[in-house]
């Protein structure tokens, strides 16, 4: 009996992630939430502010004051603890896999 493989494609481009940030905190979801962040990080690295917070922060701002905080809180969360350690490992890692 043939098995069937389905291919499953994920989209890590920064406005995508953004959106993810963002409906991770409108639904109450911290695995979408926070798993989007660590992504921004690991796939954009030093560009990850400027290219998906900044663009998560002014998406949640247009949603609500609410959404806005949860959203800014949780990025701060990991911006404190990321270090260049993490970045240089992530390249690495990413680097073998390419």
């Amino acid at each position: 009996m043939p098995l069937h493989h389905r291919r499953i494609e994920f989209e890590f481009s920064p406005g995508v992630l953004a959106e993810r940030i963002v409906r991770g905190a409108l639904d109450g979801d911290m695995v979408r939430l926070h798993g989007a962040i660590v992504a921004a990080f690991e796939i954009h690295q030093s560009a990850a502010e400027r290219d998906v917070f900044t663009i998560a922060r002014e998406l949640a701002a247009k949603v609500s004051v609410e959404c806005h905080t949860r959203v800014a809180d949780a990025i701060s969360s990991h911006t404190n603890n990321w270090t260049r350690a993490d970045a240089d490992r992530s390249r690495r890692l990413l680097a073998r896999r390419g």
